[in-house]
């Protein structure tokens, strides 16, 4: 009995064998089937075709891209150009740009200014001009006359006559002569040397500007009036009022741009 039943166990255990492996070959001939119908029909494993779209370069897009659109105040419209540059025409090198700079307001070129030839510069000839400091009713002496313009600031020269120098200057632009001939101030003896007064010259241009010169020699012929008690008198011994004063000061603006060095 014994002996029975291990006959039957090991039958058993057999036909479960042949069928395991049965079934093992079964499965094995399908994939070599498949895998032969793949190659046949040219077709490659999936996986391999997924590796290949992964490495794949980008495709064309279909549609080119357009400019965009800008948004402006709750409105959108297409933003054209008209540089064929811009627009792909011709190549941007054969076609730069051109760059507009601000002026700020400043013209681009300054007016030419014309000058007519017909109008020529006015050359104003020298004028000399004189005026005559007297005391009619009393005589000085002329040791009197010395002190008066020494304290003025004139200085005696070696002809006898004095000179009114501006500050820093070698040469004068007044000169002061006696009234009486020959003009000169003697050094000898000159309280008993009488004279009624002083004879101012002024010649324009001279080393300092005009305007300048003259209030100088307006300005020294008063002092010496007061300082004799004289009044101012031009060559023809006419007393010269304050409107010959002006006129004179405006002569001297006619030498305004003009001084001689």
């Amino acid at each position: 009995m014994n002996e029975l039943g291990m006959l039957m166990l090991v039958v058993f255990v057999g036909l479960l064998a042949v069928i395991y492996f049965s079934r093992s070959n079964v499965k094995n001939t399908k994939d070599a089937d498949v895998q032969s119908s793949d190659s046949s029909t040219g077709k490659e494993p999936v996986v391999e075709e997924k590796t290949k779209e992964l490495h794949s370069p980008m495709p064309k897009p279909s549609v080119e891209p357009s400019l965009p659109e800008v948004q402006e105040g709750g409105k959108h419209f297409k933003l054209e150009v008209d540089e064929p540059a811009m627009n792909g025409e011709i190549p941007e090198t054969m076609y730069p740009r051109e760059e507009v700079k601000p002026s700020f307001g400043i013209p681009s070129k300054e007016p030419e200014t014309k000058i007519n030839d017909s109008v020529a510069k006015e050359e104003v000839e020298p004028e000399v001009f004189v005026l005559v400091i007297m005391n009619p009713k009393d005589t000085l002496t002329v040791k009197k006359l010395h002190e008066t313009l020494q304290g003025v600031g004139a200085q005696l020269t070696d002809q006898g006559i004095y000179e009114k120098r501006e500050k820093g200057a070698n040469l004068p632009f007044i000169r002061i002569a006696n009234v009486l001939e020959p003009g000169t101030f003697t050094t000898e003896n000159p309280e008993e040397v009488f004279s009624p007064g002083v004879v101012l010259i002024m010649e324009l241009p001279t080393i300092i500007h005009a305007p300048k010169a003259m209030h100088e020699f307006i300005m020294l012929s008063r002092k010496l009036s007061q300082h004799i008690n004289g009044r101012i008198y031009d060559q023809q011994r006419s007393i010269v009022s304050e409107s010959k004063l002006q006129s004179m000061r405006d002569k001297a603006l006619r030498y305004e741009s003009q001084a001689v060095v």
